[in-house]
């Protein structure tokens, strides 16, 4: 009867394995998703600290901006077109055309529109101070 019991419920041993595969699943999971904010964080503040000198604004007001309008440095602008602020227009002639959504006249409008070109991210944020 013993027997019988044991075979139907799982070992302490299969418990303790399955919890370990599944905290190692997600540690993986968070360390891929993780990377690329670690990365634009430590390219971002050491290029930040080398323009902020002669500014008053708050670094942490400009890194916060850059997060949410690059998306951590992932958007398509960012990437693109080193632009960390979606600041629209032309840099020294250079420019990149993407579609945007706006909000205009009480609703949202899909439209392609011209936003500034940098070489470098130290561009785009001297720029943008």
């Amino acid at each position: 009867m013993s027997n019988r019991r044991r075979k139907k419920q799982p070992s302490m041993i299969g418990w303790v394995l399955l919890v370990f595969v599944v905290s190692m699943g997600f540690m993986m999971i968070r360390e891929h998703f993780a990377r690329p904010k670690i990365s634009f964080q430590e390219q971002f503040i050491e290029t930040l600290n080398a323009n902020m000198t002669p500014h008053p604004t708050f670094k942490s007001v400009v890194y916060a901006q850059a997060i949410l309008e690059s998306n951590w440095g992932q958007s398509e602008l960012s990437t693109e077109a080193n632009n960390l602020f979606g600041i629209k227009g032309d840099y020294h002639g250079e420019s990149y055309t993407v579609t945007t959504t706006e909000f205009e006249d009480g609703s949202f409008a899909s439209m392609e529109d011209t936003f500034r070109r940098y070489p470098d991210y130290r561009t785009s944020i001297a720029d943008h101070l």
